[in-house]
């Protein structure tokens, strides 16, 4: 499982073609050995999807994008810019290929957290690399902090077993105001916001 969260390249490859349907939204990508969420929808992305609304953002950073699922709701939904990174070569691969085939052009590119990011962003969304370790996960919400504008803010989902409340704590520290939009079956939509 550490391959999501590098630059592996020796993982096999094996693409298949998934769809499915988020709030009467459609969405078919393309997934691969390698990459978070091979042939599925993952429960939380789901979850956290579901439970969203941007209204007021203009400009949205999906880290740690994977094969791009949350950057295409977003472009499908809300139709604003939203800039999709991953730490994984094949991954943003993928997120590209995926943005094509879904005739959506937004910019994809191989950062490792805010490594090659400049950009500051009205919103951040995150299904964090939990297995990547807390260290990991806390730097990418101290790092968020620094590029969000003022009023912007920071939409994560974790599930309970996995640190959900431990997090919550440590987001509390670091931004102005911290809740939690819905719990649902185990998991936590969090929405951690600057003034």
């Amino acid at each position: 499982m550490a391959h999501y969260f590098s630059n592996d390249t020796d993982v096999k490859s094996n693409r298949k073609e998934v769809t499915f349907d988020v709030n009467h939204i459609p969405i078919t990508v393309y997934t691969d050995h390698g990459v978070f969420n091979k042939g599925y929808l993952d429960l939380g992305t789901e979850i956290l999807l579901n439970n969203i609304e941007l209204t007021d953002s203009k400009h949205v950073l999906d880290l740690g994008c994977g094969s791009g699922i949350i950057g295409l709701y977003v472009s499908k939904k809300y139709g604003i810019d939203v800039d999709m990174v991953d730490i994984n070569a094949r991954a943003v691969a993928l997120a590209k290929d995926n943005l094509e085939r879904n005739d959506i052009i937004q910019k994809v590119w191989q950062s490792d957290g805010f490594e090659a990011i400049d950009g500051t962003y009205d919103t951040v969304i995150l299904n964090p690399p939990i297995h990547a370790g807390k260290h990991v996960v806390y730097t990418l919400f101290e790092d968020t902090k620094d590029h969000l504008y003022p009023g912007g803010e920071l939409i994560i989902v974790m599930h309970k077993k996995h640190g959900a409340k431990s997090a919550i704590k440590k987001l509390n520290s670091l931004f102005d105001d911290v809740r939690i939009v819905t719990r649902d079956k185990g998991f936590y939509v969090i929405i951690a916001k600057i003034i």
